[in-house]
């Protein structure tokens, strides 16, 4: 975390940039290296003329925007009929109720353990989470999900539980009516992520960023030829991406060897899509 401070008076957009702005003057940090934003959709954070984003972009206009995708998830969480909200709401307070004791978490897990559940501990979790994230492991988490979501309605209206172990245990007891309500909300949950999450999956990546070693070099631009040439030459490098256990976009070596490339490559794999 680079700084936290409290606002003194008001929380508008204007106040708010003033204070990131006096911290980047303090500490001699340019505003140009800032590459992105993230932010929960507040009017103080993305309002048109006043908002945050908006002062931003005057003083950094080629910096990259964009809406949580943690909060964005949980907007889409809360769009679902009566009768699925009631239910969730019983399993959010259970869980709350567990996690916010230590103690209750604890005998929690002595309960799952002594049990022989499977799973012994409640998580708070997203995938999207992860210190790694990045706008292409987010829009390739997103699409995924899309696809699957049309997988699950299908299966669901085929009577196919698969992916649905606690629904399948109770097939012999479930209504057409379930079925329909169940593949009715996941229906209008991806209509809704395509729209929440349009700008997101409108983000074209380009094929030497994502498979840098692979990439036929004639089929880029000209200006980058020369520097992937090398980078594909590179022993090391590749050895590295091979392995899996580095990003190769994020290593000194590529900032000190390949400057242009991480310049071209950086939104991709430096921008943190959420506010989290």
């Amino acid at each position: 975390m680079l700084f936290a401070r409290s606002l003194v008076t008001d929380t508008k957009g204007e106040t708010i940039f003033a204070e990131v702005v006096t911290y980047f003057q303090e500490n001699n940090i340019s505003l140009k290296n800032i590459i992105t934003c993230a932010t929960d959709g507040a009017p103080s954070m993305t309002g048109r003329y006043k908002g945050f984003i908006a002062h931003l972009k005057k003083a950094v206009p080629q910096v990259f925007c964009i809406h949580c995708v943690i909060h964005r998830q949980h907007l889409l969480a809360k769009k679902m009929s009566a009768r699925l909200h009631d239910a969730f709401t019983v399993v959010i307070q259970v869980v709350n109720h567990i996690k916010s004791n230590s103690l209750r978490d604890r005998l929690f897990h002595e309960l799952c353990k002594q049990n022989g559940e499977e799973f012994e501990w409640l998580v708070l979790h997203t995938e999207l989470q992860r210190k790694d994230s990045d706008l292409i492991s987010s829009k390739s988490a997103i699409a995924a999900f899309l696809r699957k979501l049309q997988l699950y309605m299908n299966n669901i209206r085929r009577r196919t539980f698969e992916q649905f172990p606690c629904l399948a245990s109770v097939s012999s007891d479930l209504q057409d009516e379930d079925l329909a309500l169940y593949a009715e909300y996941m229906e209008n949950m991806h209509a809704d992520m395509q729209t929440r999450f349009s700008d997101l999956l409108m983000i074209v990546i380009p094929t030497w960023v994502s498979i840098p070693f692979e990439v036929n070099v004639a089929d880029i631009d000209i200006s980058l030829q020369e520097p992937l040439i090398e980078l594909q030459s590179d022993e090391i490098m590749r050895a590295k991406f091979k392995d899996g256990k580095y990003n190769v976009w994020k290593t000194n070596d590529v900032a000190i060897k390949y400057p242009l490339l991480l310049d071209k490559s950086q939104l991709y794999v430096i921008a943190f899509p959420t506010s989290c």
